[in-house]
C-alpha cells in the first residue's frame, strides 16, 4: 500500500490517492486526471478550481491539513525529481512549503536527501 493510500485509509477519505511528486517514471503534469472541477482540502476549502489552476503558481488556500484534518505549517514536502527517485539519501531534492499558496507550495529550494522529515502532498485522482 502506498503512503497515500495508507493515509487516505486512516482519514477514511475515498477513492484513489496519489503523491504530487515528480520521478523519472512519474510526473503530475502527465499522469494526474487534470479535473475540471475543484481541488478541495479534507476540509472542504477549495485550493484551486480545475487543474490549471492548480498549476498556474498559485493556491486560493494553503496545503496544510493531514487527511484527519489536522493542521500542520512550515512543513517541506518533496515534490520534484531528485533523490535518484527517493531512493537515495545522498544528493538533492526540491521541496515545496506547504504553507504558501504561491509558486512555493512546489517549489520553495532543495533539500539534503537525507532528511525523514520531509512530506508529500496526497491528491485524489
Amino acid at each position: 500500500m502506498t503512503l497515500c493510500a495508507k493515509e487516505a485509509l486512516e482519514g477514511r477519505l475515498p477513492g484513489n490517492f496519489l503523491p504530487y511528486i515528480a520521478t523519472s517514471t512519474f510526473d503530475p503534469s502527465v499522469d494526474f486526471t487534470q479535473s475540471q472541477v475543484p481541488y478541495r482540502r479534507v476540509d472542504f476549502v477549495q485550493i484551486a478550481s480545475n487543474w490549471g489552476d492548480l498549476v498556474d503558481g498559485s493556491l486560493a488556500a494553503p496545503l496544510n491539513l493531514d487527511a484527519q484534518g489536522a493542521t500542520f505549517n512550515n512543513v517541506e514536502v518533496w515534490t520534484g525529481s531528485g533523490c535518484d527517485d527517493y531512493s537515495n539519501t545522498s544528493g538533492l531534492g526540491p521541496v515545496g512549503v506547504n504553507s504558501f499558496t504561491d509558486s512555493r507550495w512546489t517549489d520553495s529550494y532543495v533539500q539534503t536527501c537525507d532528511r525523514t522529515n520531509v512530506h508529500l502532498y496526497c491528491m485524489q485522482q
